[in-house]
């Protein structure tokens, strides 16, 4: 049995870009984030902010990576 992690595993989405904005999925196309994507952004880096994170993991696509 595989034990679970020690400490906690936080999840956190991409914002928004236009294809999320016109309801269509993305998928892996690399669209970037939108103002309201950057806005989000910036609010969940303020939330987190302080907190101890030991890593931030995302997938190479520009979306993610302007999230993290």
């Amino acid at each position: 049995m595989i034990p679970l992690l020690s400490q906690p595993f936080l999840f956190l989405r991409h914002g928004r870009t236009a294809a999320n904005a016109a309801n269509r999925i993305g998928g892996a196309t690399d669209d970037p984030l939108d103002p309201t994507g950057l806005g989000q952004a910036e609010a969940a880096a303020r939330l987190l902010a302080g907190r101890p994170l030991a890593a931030i993991w995302h997938s190479p696509l520009a979306r993610a990576a302007q999230t993290a």
